[in-house]
């Protein structure tokens, strides 16, 4: 995956993919935007802040400086 190709190079991103739960977010935020691109999909409120929270907390820290 494109995670695992970045991680040579900073190795902090691999726990995006080796930690179960930081994993199911990066699942959900590739389904949502494959969905929300090709798909009539309704997200639930708390949903989308949640994966929000996430991006911010956890996602944008790990991959700003790329």
């Amino acid at each position: 995956t494109l995670i695992r190709i970045l991680s040579q190079d900073k190795p902090e991103l691999v726990s995006l993919i080796e930690d179960i739960d930081k994993l199911h977010y990066v699942a959900r935020l590739e389904e949502a935007y494959i969905v929300a691109r090709y798909l009539p999909y309704v997200f639930e409120e708390r949903e989308v802040k949640d994966l929000y929270r996430f991006v911010l907390e956890v996602f944008k820290p790990l991959v700003e400086g790329i």
